[in-house]
């Protein structure tokens, strides 16, 4: 018996050996690439490709050069030095489990139906991938330069996100991932600066996540008019979020929030708010954006009156520490796709010496105005 392990722990290192070094025997790798190509209906060009092997029973390609084209003829991906490594053993067991792709000088553009998905879907699978079951453990992705473009088919309109460093790891779906990223987003109206390194973690209680994301430099157009840039930090650890925003509505228009939430055994929250918002202002930021997205449900969306606020609220769900004030004067928002029609929304609350006094709140709907606060009560409007 010791006979049997000793010799089958000598074949498996030479088979281990073998498998490494099987690589630097094979010249021509033509087959490889002819088997790919007949494997799928997109049309692919390769330049230099070999062979790759690793120490964790991983194999796959190399190639210097990468162009891939829908059936059409239209191309849609190019790429240099493309690293794609799969594990070896699950495959016995008839399972694809790609463990990692790389990329340099990514080009993709992806064009987007207007069922919201993805063109390229439709020619995705290969042929006989159904003798196949794909892994829920997604592989890890790094890109260095990238440039990703999505397109709306029904109008030509192109968002693009583009930068330096991608990577993409630990990626189970349905369960957790790890984004880290720098890059810019632009389209014909918006344009943002993105820096994120966050791990996702999914859990029977909600989402995790650690890390940070912060966007710089956040502008709209609004009605031919270029907003001043915005910017929104985000820190994340655990069941905890802290948060800047500094966010323009118009050129004298600025809300600033700063806080933090917690969730779970101790939960608190603390927010500091000052805003001098015109609910028109955020309407057509709204609409501009949907309109950006050839999304056209935000056409009837109305808004008016104003927000005022200079407050800091401090909490742990059981006592309050709060101050300033928050005023919304003569408000109305309309929409139809969902039936809103609420106006004359007035709201006068003072929260100074850690109390919420709500002096006034009301709001009319339907004809009928709700009042809250000292002498809160419903009636009919006349």
């Amino acid at each position: 018996m010791n006979k049997f392990f000793k010799y089958t722990f000598i074949l498996l290192v030479i088979f281990y050996v073998l498998f490494l070094v099987f690589p630097f025997f094979i010249t021509d790798t033509d087959f490889i690439t002819r088997r790919i190509k007949d494997s799928t209906e997109y049309k692919l060009n390769f330049e230099d490709t070999v062979i790759l092997t690793s120490p964790k029973l991983t194999a796959g390609l190399g190639v210097k050069h990468l162009e891939a084209a829908l059936p059409t003829g239209e191309t849609f991906l190019t790429a240099d030095n493309v690293r794609i490594k799969a594990a070896v053993l699950p495959l016995i067991f008839r399972k694809i489990e790609i463990d990692m792709v790389s990329a340099e000088n990514l080009n993709l553009n992806l064009k987007v139906k207007k069922d919201g998905t993805f063109l390229i879907k439709d020619y995705m699978f290969p042929a006989h991938a159904d003798n196949f079951k794909f892994s829920k453990n997604m592989p890890d992705i790094y890109v260095n330069n990238y440039n990703i473009s999505f397109i709306s088919i029904p109008s030509d309109k192109t968002f693009s996100l583009y930068g330096n460093n991608l990577s993409i790891s630990s990626f189970i779906q349905d369960k957790k991932v790890k984004i880290s990223a720098d890059g810019k987003l632009m389209s014909g109206k918006l344009n943002a600066i993105i820096n994120t390194d966050t791990k996702i973690v999914k859990s029977k209680k909600g989402l995790k996540l650690d890390g940070y994301t912060n966007i710089s430099d956040f502008s709209v157009v609004v009605n031919g008019k270029q907003l001043p840039a915005s910017n929104l930090d985000l820190n994340f650890k655990r069941n905890n979020i802290a948060f800047y925003g500094k966010l323009y509505s118009s050129e004298d228009e600025v809300t600033e929030l700063l806080g933090s939430f917690s969730d779970g055994i101790y939960p608190k929250a603390d927010l500091n708010c000052k805003s001098n918002l015109r609910l028109k202002s955020a309407a057509e930021i709204i609409k501009s954006i949907a309109e950006m997205l050839d999304y056209d449900k935000f056409g009837d969306l109305k808004a008016s009156g104003v927000v005022d606020a200079d407050f800091s609220i401090k909490t742990n769900f059981d006592e309050i520490e709060s101050s300033g004030y928050l005023k919304i004067k003569s408000a109305s928002v309309s929409y139809d796709l969902f039936n809103i029609d609420a106006n004359n929304i007035n709201a006068d609350v003072d929260l100074s010496n850690s109390m919420i006094d709500i002096r006034k709140a009301q709001v009319t709907i339907a004809g009928h105005t709700y009042r809250f606060g000292r002498d809160a009560f419903c009636c009919r409007q006349m």
